[in-house]
Formats: structure tokens, C-alpha cells, sequence
């Protein structure tokens, strides 16, 4: 109880007995602060700069601790797997094909009645032929040669009287000057003609 009256009473002897006036407590305070090496926190100070995350290995910079597990020492990783091979289309067979059996003859699967295998011949662009007849896409062609009988190629064929494009006998034609050209055109010394139809 007395010292709690000296204190009230002598305001002096308060200030040092509690270390003091503000001055004095705030040089204590600063003396304090760097007698002991303590520094102000900083974003530049050292002991308060951000380290950044993850793990760092000798000699192998590609893996850290986001979410990859590093391999065993020794063992090598897998490849990834191949890339699963495209299904292959199935080929659709020719527009115009004919078949030779031991006994028959097919068109397109239809028996082209009265034909001896052994004598028939297939040609191009839908044409064969044997001794007697030529024949475009299974049916005979009338007045066609098979003697002298070619086919030059896009549809038409020739023989020694006359010139064909698919299977039908061009009318005016000078067989001795007819000549194909490309692209389904061809012409003779009168005329120019594309897919078997002269042009004007």
C-alpha cells in the first residue's frame, strides 16, 4: 500500500520506476532492436523472401513435386502406346467385270449363255471378245470385227470398218485419221469429238 501511494503521489518516481519516460522506454526499445541484429521485415530482407515450391534434383530438371512421381534409378520408362491402325475399307470390285469359271461365262454375275471359256478374251473398258463376236458389257456388239478389234482407251475401240464408244458404232467417223486425245476427247480430219459426241 505505500508504494502503491508513492507511486500516485510522486509521478517521477513512477516514470523510473517503470523504465522511464516515453524517450527513454523508446531508446531502450531501438538500442534493443539492434544490439540484437533484429531487422525490419521487409519485402527485400533476406529471412522473409518467398521460396518458390518444389523439389529440385541433381542432374534432372524436368521433374519436381507437382503431381509427377520421379522413376526408380535404373529403370527405363515405358514408351506410350501406339496409335491404334485404321480399319481398312473394303474395295468395291470393277463396274464392269467379267468372270471366266471352268465352264461358264460371267458378267457382273449373270451367265452369258452360249460362251466357251477357253475361247473367250477379256479386253478394257467393259470390251471382250472371242472368234465370233465382241462383245461391251456382256451383250454383243453388231457389226464389230473381233478380227481387227482394239480398244484404245475412255470408251472407245476401233476396228478395221469402223470406231466405237461404248459398245455403239460412231456415225461419220473417218476411221483412217482417228485419233484419241485426253480427257475423253478425241477427233478425226473433219470433226472433234468428246466422249463420243462430236462437237460443233
Amino acid at each position: 500500500m505505500l508504494l502503491g501511494f508513492a507511486l500516485s503521489v510522486n509521478p517521477i518516481y513512477a516514470d523510473r520506476h517503470h523504465g522511464g519516460g516515453k524517450n527513454e522506454r523508446k531508446e531502450h526499445r531501438d538500442k534493443g532492436h539492434k544490439d540484437k541484429g533484429h531487422k525490419d521485415n521487409r519485402p527485400g530482407d533476406k529471412h522473409h523472401q518467398h521460396k518458390p515450391h518444389g523439389n529440385k534434383h541433381p542432374g534432372n530438371h524436368h521433374w519436381n513435386n507437382g503431381g509427377h512421381s520421379r522413376p526408380a534409378p535404373g529403370r527405363p520408362v515405358a514408351p506410350p502406346p501406339p496409335p491404334p491402325r485404321p480399319i481398312p475399307r473394303p474395295v468395291p470390285p470393277p463396274p464392269h467385270a467379267y468372270h471366266i469359271d471352268h465352264d461358264r461365262v460371267y458378267y457382273n454375275g449373270i451367265v452369258i449363255s452360249g460362251l466357251l471359256p477357253a475361247a473367250f478374251r477379256i479386253l478394257t473398258d467393259g470390251y471382250a471378245l472371242n472368234p465370233e463376236f465382241v462383245y461391251f458389257q456382256g451383250r454383243p456388239i453388231r457389226g464389230a470385227y473381233p478380227g481387227s478389234f482394239r480398244v484404245l482407251g475412255g470408251g472407245y475401240a476401233v476396228d478395221g470398218f469402223g470406231v466405237y464408244f461404248n459398245g455403239v458404232r460412231m456415225v461419220g467417223v473417218d476411221r483412217a485419221t482417228f485419233v484419241l486425245d485426253k480427257g475423253g476427247y478425241a477427233h478425226d480430219r473433219w470433226h472433234r469429238y468428246h466422249h463420243g459426241r462430236r462437237l460443233r
